[in-house]
């Protein structure tokens, strides 16, 4: 996965594995660039204000630890669309290969994206990317732009 705070947006390319995991990469860093900075208070707020019960993490979970292992399993799945046909059978959807699982996983992907963007915009306001020549970089966004939606 490319560096967190600069990910290019995926172009067009007839290395259909490489624009798959482009994809993802520059998605993973959309889901990371809203998430990183939240506070524990922010990251367990609930829009009602009641306290979250069906899941309670311990206090060793924090949006640190969480965004590490997300990296981890990113990181995983990368290794093996890399080292695996395209072709290959899905083993939980009947019919389907990994081109199909690949997918499906930019399509979760982009939407966990859109929620994790409508969240922190309740919670202090940020909204969408600051974008120049299609390279997300961050640090080079004015401090009085909030972004481009």
């Amino acid at each position: 996965m490319s560096s967190d705070s600069e990910v290019e947006f995926p172009r067009g390319s007839s290395d259909e594995r490489g624009l798959f995991l482009r994809w993802l990469g520059f998605l993973r860093g959309a889901v990371i660039r809203k998430v990183e900075d939240l506070s524990g208070l922010q990251a367990g707020w609930r829009p009602d204000g009641a306290p979250v019960t069906e899941f309670t993490p311990g206090r060793e979970l924090t949006v640190a630890a969480a965004l590490a292992g997300y990296r981890v399993r990113a990181a995983t799945t990368d290794d093996l669309v890399r080292t695996t046909s395209l072709t290959e059978p899905c083993l939980t959807e009947e019919g389907a290969e990994l081109r199909w699982s690949l997918l499906r996983l930019i399509y979760e992907t982009a939407r966990y994206a859109g929620h994790a963007d409508a969240t922190r915009e309740l919670l202090d306001g940020t909204t969408g990317e600051c974008l120049r020549s299609l390279v997300v970089r961050r640090s080079e966004c004015p401090p009085n732009v909030q972004g481009v939606p």
